[in-house]
C-alpha cells in the first residue's frame, strides 16, 4: 500500500469515528448531564417539614409527583394532565382522579408546585417515612427521606414499600439524603 492510500484510509477512518461521536456518543454525554447529581438539589429542611405538615394536615395526598414527567401519579393511581391520552401521557385524566378523591385543585396545585419548585419531584408517605425521590436512572433513586419517629436509622440498607433505601447522610432533625432502588 501506498503512503498517499494509508493517509486517505487514515482521514476516513478519523472522519468516522467523528461522525459516531456526534451521532452516538455526544447525545447520550448531553442526556447524563441533565439527569442532577444527588448533590445538586439542596434541600430545605424547614419548607420540606411544612410541606409534609400540610398534606398530613389535608390528610387526602399519600402519593404525589410534580407531573413534569411522563410517569405522573396521585395517590398511586396514574393520571395525565391532558384531557386526552396520547403518545406522550397516560393514565387517567387528573381532575377526575382529584373529583373522585375529593381532592381540591387549587390545594393540588400547591402542593404540585411545591415539588416542581423545589426539585424534589416526587412525594410519598409510607408508613413512619415521607419519602421525596429527586431522581433515578433505570433501576436507581436518589433524595431524601424524613423519618416520623424518633428512632435513628443506621447506614444499613431497608425496605421502604417497594424500595429498598441506604442512607448516605444524616442531616439531622429526622432528614436523611438516601440512595436506593
Amino acid at each position: 500500500m501506498t503512503l498517499r492510500k494509508e493517509k486517505i484510509i487514515g482521514i476516513l477512518i478519523g472522519i468516522a469515528v467523528l461522525i459516531l461521536f456526534v451521532i452516538k456518543i455526544l447525545p447520550a454525554l448531553m442526556f447524563a448531564s441533565g439527569i442532577p447529581e444527588p448533590h445538586s438539589v439542596n434541600l430545605n429542611k424547614v419548607t420540606a417539614s411544612k410541606f409534609i405538615a400540610d398534606l398530613e394536615n389535608y390528610e387526602k395526598i399519600f402519593e404525589l409527583d410534580d407531573c413534569q414527567r411522563y410517569t405522573k401519579r396521585i395517590n398511586g393511581i396514574s393520571v395525565r394532565i391532558n384531557e386526552k391520552e396520547t403518545d406522550d401521557e397516560y393514565g387517567t385524566y387528573y381532575k377526575l382522579i382529584l373529583q373522585d378523591q375529593s381532592i381540591d385543585e387549587e390545594v393540588f396545585e400547591n402542593f404540585r408546585k411545591y415539588l416542581k419548585d423545589s426539585e424534589l419531584r416526587t412525594y410519598q408517605k409510607i408508613d413512619d417515612y415521607s419519602l421525596f425521590v429527586v431522581d433515578g436512572f433505570l433501576d436507581s433513586i436518589w433524595g431524601y427521606l424524613y423519618l416520623h419517629s424518633d428512632r435513628k436509622l443506621g447506614t444499613e440498607y431497608f425496605n421502604v414499600d417497594h424500595y429498598t433505601i441506604k442512607v448516605i447522610e444524616d442531616l439531622g432533625d429526622n432528614w436523611y439524603r438516601i440512595a436506593g432502588s
